[in-house]
């Protein structure tokens, strides 16, 4: 490419800019230009559409939760979130030296989120709640309609505007903490566990 010493301002510019276009196509006349690499082009192109793609964000979603005293600011305290959006178990029966596979069914899977907690311990005190609702002190097992209730977790994009991802039914199982005087200067976080209610759809409790 040929540069100009001229100077940098637009006008410069400009009549670089024209004298890069008449080499170039001079060049082209005398059959002097280099053949375009096919593989380049492609990984420009390439890169140009991851560059101009808006990929979502892994901090862009929200979880709303749906029961009896749930605190109203609960999803502030949710640090992470893991669950499965869908799983199916088979069975394989080889013939031959090939093998095919059946559907037998779905595992409801379980749902499990860290959280940190207000110093009042509002969302400590929920999930207890919640677990006392399934296991009586008495040892008798609650009914689902106590016990079991929605989570709707959200993506949300740079303008603010909510697309649901998924919505399940589950009740609390587990909640483990571990305290430290060395932790200073770090949240407190609870790791609780939900069990997903059914892999048959949304049920009426």
């Amino acid at each position: 490419m040929f540069t100009s010493n001229l100077g940098t301002g637009s006008i410069y510019t400009t009549a670089d800019d024209a004298l890069d276009g008449l080499l170039d196509g001079a060049k082209d006349a005398l059959g002097l230009s280099e053949p375009k690499n096919p593989y380049m082009e492609k990984a420009k192109s390439y890169a140009s559409k991851i560059m101009a793609t808006p990929f979502q964000q892994g901090w862009q979603w929200i979880i709303e939760v749906t029961g009896d005293n749930v605190p109203m600011d609960f999803e502030i305290y949710v640090k992470d979130l893991d669950f499965g959006l869908g799983s199916i178990d088979a069975d394989v029966t080889n013939i031959g030296s090939g093998s095919i596979g059946k559907p037998t069914s779905s595992n409801a899977g379980e749902v499990t989120m860290t959280v940190r907690d207000h110093i009042d311990g509002r969302v400590l005190k929920w999930f207890q709640t919640q677990l006392a609702k399934v296991k009586h002190p008495n040892g008798t097992v609650g009914l689902p309609k106590d016990y079991v209730f929605t989570m709707t977790v959200w993506l949300v994009s740079d303008a603010a505007i909510k697309t649901p991802l998924t919505s399940m039914q589950v009740f609390a199982v587990k909640c483990d903490t571990t305290l430290s005087y060395e932790s200073e200067g770090q949240f407190i976080a609870y790791p609780m566990t939900f069990q997903k209610f059914s892999t048959l759809g949304a049920k009426p409790l």
